[in-house]
C-alpha cells in the first residue's frame, strides 16, 4: 500500500529531474496511479468503483500525454493491417472475456465503468502500437512494452484481488506494474513530441 506509492513517486522524481519539457498530463497519471494503488490495497472489493474510476482517469490520461508524439503524416493505413496485428487483436479480445468472465457477478453493478475502463486501456494500447509502427522514436518499443505490461496489469488485478488471490501474483503484478511504469517515464526522457521537432527545424 505505501511502497508502490513511493516507487511511484520516485519515477515521478526521476523524470522531473530528467525531462526539460515537463509533461504535466504523465505528472498527472502518476498521481492518479499512486491513489489508484492505495485504494486497491486497502480494500479492492469496497473501493471498486473508485479504482474502476482512477484506472479509466490513467487511461484517458496517459492517452493525452502521448497525443503530442504522434505524427499523423506519417501514419500508413497499410502498416495496421497485418498478420501479427490480427492475431494481438483477438488475443486481447479473448484476454478481456476470459477477465470478465471469472469475474461478471462481481463487475455486474459496475459494468458501465467497467466498460468505460476497458475502452480507455484499449486506446492506450492503441496509440502505443501507432508510435511504435511509425518508426518515428527509437525507444517506441519501450512504449509498446509498457502498453502491454499495463494490460496484463490491469487484467490480472482484479482476477487476483476477487477470484484467486496468491502471493506470487501479487508480486508478479506488483512488479510488472512498476517496469511498465519505469518504461513509459524512459521513452518520455528519450523523445522529444514530433510536433516540438517540427517547430525546432522551421526555427532553424
Amino acid at each position: 500500500m505505501f511502497a508502490i506509492p513511493a516507487t511511484i513517486t520516485s519515477i515521478g522524481a526521476l523524470y522531473i529531474k530528467n525531462d526539460k519539457n515537463i509533461n504535466f498530463w504523465y505528472l498527472g497519471s502518476l498521481i492518479t496511479m499512486s491513489v489508484c494503488n492505495v485504494l486497491i490495497y486497502i480494500d479492492f472489493i469496497k473501493y471498486f468503483l473508485s479504482i474502476n474510476i482512477l484506472i479509466t482517469l490513467y487511461h484517458f490520461l496517459s492517452v493525452i500525454s502521448l497525443i503530442d508524439y504522434i505524427d499523423f503524416k506519417k501514419i500508413k493505413r497499410t502498416n495496421f493491417f497485418s498478420f501479427s496485428l490480427i492475431i494481438a487483436t483477438l488475443l486481447i479480445l479473448y484476454l478481456i472475456y476470459a477477465v470478465v468472465d471469472l469475474i461478471f457477478d462481481f463487475i455486474l453493478p459496475y459494468i458501465g465503468f467497467s466498460l468505460l475502463s476497458v475502452v480507455g486501456l484499449m486506446l492506450y494500447v492503441i496509440v502505443s502500437f501507432v508510435l511504435y509502427k511509425t518508426e518515428v522514436y527509437k525507444s517506441g518499443i519501450k512504449l509498446l512494452i509498457a502498453a502491454y505490461i499495463w494490460m496484463f496489469v490491469h487484467a490480472m488485478t482484479p482476477i487476483n484481488e476477487i477470484s484467486i488471490n496468491f502471493r506470487i501474483f501479487t508480486v508478479l503484478i506488483i512488479a510488472m506494474h512498476i517496469i511498465g511504469l519505469y518504461l513509459f517515464m524512459r521513452f518520455l526522457i528519450e523523445n522529444e513530441p514530433t510536433k516540438n521537432q517540427s517547430d525546432s527545424e522551421k526555427y532553424l
